[in-house]
């Protein structure tokens, strides 16, 4: 019978159930969580007060009030500010910056670089391929000879 209330039907949800009343997310004290959310607040207020990139400037401010709200939620709500605060943190750290430089088409300037190498990477050119050819130097992998000897 406890064989098949592992296995499916009726008894499996209300075994997950019991098992999920159970769990807490984290056993860590509240207040070690409330000192990450602080610190990580503190990191990205750094960084919009430090750097000189626009978008950089913004994920700080933006991720700083998401952590201070987290950290908040922490302490003031003891059941489930836990929850909250994770989902505070995520949202405001992650996803709403995320989505705010989709929706103004912002980048970094490294995004041009990784695309630029991409488009080349999976685009065929022969003169470029020629080029390779003589610039790697060919390797003879004839043990007979002894160490591994390059051809120019």
């Amino acid at each position: 019978m406890a064989v098949r209330g592992l296995t499916g039907g009726p008894g499996m949800a209300a075994l997950l159930a019991r098992l999920a009343r159970g769990l807490a997310p984290v056993k860590v004290p509240r207040y070690w969580c409330a000192a990450a959310f602080a610190a990580c607040a503190l990191f990205a207020a750094g960084v919009s007060l430090f750097s000189d990139n626009g978008l950089h400037r913004r994920w700080g401010l933006v991720a700083a009030c998401a952590y201070v709200v987290a950290a908040a939620a922490v302490l003031a709500w003891r059941r489930r500010g836990l929850d909250l605060a994770l989902l505070v943190s995520v949202g405001g750290a992650l996803i709403a910056p995320l989505f705010w430089n989709a929706a103004t088409q912002s980048r970094q300037p490294e995004v041009s670089v990784i695309e630029r190498s991409a488009h080349e990477l999976v685009t065929p050119n022969v003169s470029d391929q020629i080029g390779r050819e003589h610039a790697i130097p060919q390797v003879d992998r004839n043990v007979t000879l002894g160490p591994v000897a390059f051809e120019m």
